[in-house]
């Protein structure tokens, strides 16, 4: 009953259209993050570091190497190896690179669209602590893009989004306050 009722008033408060932009935001930001330089601005020096730093076990500098090789940054741009990178990332544990993987599936890159895979690979990021991971799995269940639709799951997903500090107060308030 309680779920019921914070459904019905988050379907009020969170038009479709909010959720949409909120998630496309969210990829946005994936992609940016990626491409931040964690120790040094000069791109010819970066890329060996993480390289270094992935092969040792960084799933940071795997994703942040993803990153660059997804948005030509300092390299020739080059999807496969994005892909490549960012699965080292997930397979490492980091959430982001589960979220980027999720990512290209969804959107086609590097390989067929897959929105079941992409459901599965936010949700893994969204277990490992991604509030963005947790946004777009959610956004999936709401819309039923490629898995069922169901309301009740986008609701915990789009919750546990924002109990890991990810979106604004005006976002998560129905979630995590009671009027």
């Amino acid at each position: 009953m309680y779920m019921t009722n914070i459904i019905g008033f988050v379907m009020k408060k969170m038009p479709t259209f909010f959720i949409k932009f909120i998630s496309q935001f969210v990829a946005l930001v994936l992609l940016i993050t990626a491409n931040q330089v964690l120790a040094d601005n000069n791109n010819t020096k970066v890329s060996p570091n993480y390289e270094r730093a992935c092969a040792k076990g960084n799933g940071l500098a795997c994703f942040n190497l993803g990153g660059k090789f997804l948005q030509g940054n300092g390299m020739k741009q080059d999807d496969m190896k994005a892909i490549h990178f960012f699965a080292e990332a997930c397979d490492r544990k980091e959430a982001l690179g589960c979220a980027a993987l999720g990512w290209m599936h969804e959107y086609g890159r590097g390989f067929p669209q897959n929105f079941i895979k992409a459901s599965k690979l936010y949700s893994q990021g969204c277990t490992l602590g991604s509030a963005d991971s947790c946004f777009l799995v959610g956004q999936m269940h709401e819309e039923g893009k490629g898995i069922t639709q169901d309301s009740m799951q986008a609701v915990l997903f789009y919750t546990k989004g924002c109990e890991l500090g990810g979106g604004s107060y005006e976002t998560c308030k129905p979630y995590l306050y009671k009027d």
